[in-house]
């Protein structure tokens, strides 16, 4: 039996293994076997295959046993029941039903209860003030953002898979948080809104902004690790009811915002494989490195997305500071300023993705102008149309700070692992069919 029909009998037997967990919360090892005996990254299937310098085979599975006894199935429905399957480091295998919500309940008001803090004095601390410093009022924001996170942040441990049992599989409401973590499956589960409810305002940070807390998910120093079929968006719109008023004489504002992105990477992560997800209606969609000065990331940071859709994902698909990232056969479709941010070091080779996005104007790359870096980019064989033209266009490259664009980032993907990219004008109907939670495996 080829890997490929392994793969759909495995997605083929949700079904039965809905009947039988419905009354039992341990699924019994024989169906385990059945489900999830080759859930697990193929052998050249981008670098979550890889370990070492990046030559050297991994074999990525997860919460899969390696020993005659199958791991049991353990079904989860509720936040202190996911939190306590997927924590510490013993293979595990989770199937999530239904939706769970991480803040279980619990509202902004009852997160700020007793800490003193409120949103409109808050605000008013910073009105037409950029520099002033609130003390009362932050450390009143802080106490509630604490108790938020330590409602919402669910840590998940090494040699797991976590697998949604239908396409109405969600988690919401918080961020699963991968430190440290290894050998890591997380496959066909719609997340949605990771919702800070107490960003904090920073005047520093390009002339005043907010910032939010929270991904949807985050690997921070994770290693090996395999995002597959899952569905990340944004489902709560962020209203303008916390808009600062920055400068009084100019009457610039800068929107309340309460989502970060959907799934980051930072601090040393490496060896990930991000395949047929869909990204959508997200500002700065997936930030790979958080910081020029983490020199640590230097080697580090290699991820390969591909066969993705990112829907209206208006930046960072992705931004790569330092980075050996692979991004190809990807479908672009709806609003977008530009697609790749292109940081400090990054090295970035792009390959056959398919851009149907806003307008002419988009760029397939942008730049920070603090770069004192360039990275450097390589694109071949990417379609760019504008969004509903049927004709195609050049591709629009941010000029000032301009990085290095050309055939050479220092490194080449078939250097490290063997694939077949698919031919750029099929990946609408190669994504569109198969990207995404309950799409069918490819």
């Amino acid at each position: 039996m080829t890997t490929a029909s392994k793969m759909k009998r495995m997605w083929s037997t949700f079904t039965a293994i809905t009947m039988l967990s419905s009354v039992l919360f341990m699924v019994p090892a024989a169906q385990a076997a059945t489900l999830y005996a080759d859930s697990q990254l193929g052998a050249n299937d981008g670098w979550g295959s890889r370990t070492g310098t990046g030559t050297t085979s991994f074999t990525l599975n997860g919460g899969k046993s390696t020993t005659s006894t199958e791991t049991p199935v353990t079904v989860v429905t509720t936040r202190d029941q996911l939190k306590t399957a997927v924590a510490g480091t013993t293979k595990a295998v989770i199937l999530v039903r239904g939706t769970i919500d991480l803040n279980a309940g619990n509202t902004e008001s009852t997160y700020a209860s007793g800490t003193g803090y409120n949103l409109t004095t808050y605000q008013n601390a910073y009105y037409n003030n950029d520099s002033a410093t609130i003390s009362s009022q932050e450390t009143a924001r802080a106490a509630a953002a604490t108790k938020q996170k330590n409602q919402v942040v669910i840590s998940v441990g090494s040699n797991k898979t976590i697998i949604g049992e239908s396409n109405t599989s969600i988690i919401k409401g918080g961020s699963l948080y991968l430190k440290g973590s290894n050998n890591v499956i997380i496959r066909n589960i719609q997340f949605h809104d990771a919702l800070d409810f107490f960003p904090q305002w920073d005047p520093s940070d390009s002339g005043g902004n907010w910032n939010a807390a929270y991904d949807s998910m985050t690997l921070d120093g994770a290693t090996n690790i395999w995002i597959d079929h899952c569905t990340f968006a944004d489902k709560v719109t962020d209203t303008n009811s916390g808009m600062i008023l920055k400068n009084s004489s100019t009457g610039e504002v800068k929107p309340f915002v309460r989502h970060d992105g959907l799934l980051d990477a930072k601090n040393g992560s490496n060896f990930i494989t991000i395949s047929y997800n869909v990204f959508q209606d997200h500002y700065k969609t997936s930030l790979i490195g958080s910081s020029d000065s983490t020199t640590t990331d230097d080697g580090k940071l290699k991820l390969t997305y591909h066969h993705n859709y990112f829907l209206n994902s208006k930046q960072r698909s992705p931004r790569v500071r330092y980075g050996m990232v692979h991004v190809y056969n990807n479908y672009y479709v709806g609003t977008a300023d530009q697609v790749y941010g292109i940081g400090y070091s990054a090295k970035v080779y792009s390959q056959n993705n398919y851009l149907n996005v806003s307008a002419a104007t988009t760029k397939l790359a942008g730049y920070s102008g603090s770069e004192s870096v360039k990275g450097k980019l390589y694109d071949t064989g990417t379609i760019y149309k504008a969004y509903g033209s049927s004709t195609e266009q050049s591709i629009n490259i941010a000029t000032a700070n301009s990085p290095q664009v050309g055939t050479d980032v220092g490194w080449t993907p078939t250097s490290y692992y063997s694939y077949t990219a698919d031919a750029t004008a099929n990946v609408p109907s190669i994504v569109s069919t198969y990207a995404g939670a309950g799409k069918p495996v490819r």
